[in-house]
């Protein structure tokens, strides 16, 4: 990983299981924010969120090396 990207790791209540786990090219300054149903990563050209409760998939790549 380098200084132009940010890892966002989601994980469940007890810190023991990884429920999403994403990786974001940074082109400026960080903003993270969420709600009830999001946490979202304002990147350029789109912004990208994790729903909540993380989807199927979102658990499925979290189980990926």
């Amino acid at each position: 990983m380098t200084n132009d990207t940010v890892w966002i790791q989601l994980h469940d209540a007890d810190g023991q299981k990884m429920l999403a786990d994403r990786t974001y090219f940074q082109l400026g300054t960080p903003n993270v924010g969420w709600a009830q149903d999001r946490i979202w990563y304002d990147t350029y050209p789109e912004d990208a969120y994790i729903a909540l409760p993380p989807t199927l998939l979102d658990r499925l790549r979290a189980k990926l090396p």
